[in-house]
């Protein structure tokens, strides 16, 4: 069993000499248990430090790498642009995958060229359509 958030507060109830504490069960593997713990302990709780929350943010990468930088950095508390630059140097190349799941839970290409390109030839090879365009 593993305490994912309120370490301090199980600390007070042990030093008061708590038998029993309320506690709420997380049944999950423990990558998702390190998730929950980041996300909650950037939320609330003691500030953490600056490398403190980019120190999260591998283990993260490592552990759910089809998550977007933005998704990563919204539960460690620091920028899109921290995330990248940790999981370029981590794994010497910032596009690994194909897609990549938002904020949203949408699964996104990473890289658009290929559906512009058949976006492309499709528009040659049926000229005569009628394409809406916004202006």
């Amino acid at each position: 069993m593993r305490v994912v958030d309120g370490m301090h507060r199980l600390g007070a109830m042990t030093l008061r000499g708590a038998r029993q504490i309320e506690v709420r069960f997380f049944n999950r593997s423990a990558d998702a248990a390190f998730l929950a713990a980041v996300r909650e302990n950037v939320a609330h709780g003691l500030p953490r430090s600056r490398a403190d929350r980019e120190a999260a943010v591998l283990p993260i990468v490592n552990a759910f790498p089809d998550f977007s930088d933005r998704s990563i950095a919204s539960v460690c508390g620091v920028s899109h642009r921290t995330v990248a630059a940790i999981r370029t140097r981590a794994t010497g190349q910032q596009n690994q995958l194909h897609t990549r799941t938002g904020l949203d839970g949408w699964v996104r290409p990473l890289n658009i060229a290929a559906g512009r390109r058949a976006a492309e030839e499709l528009i040659q090879a049926r000229p005569d359509d009628q394409v809406h365009r916004r202006g």
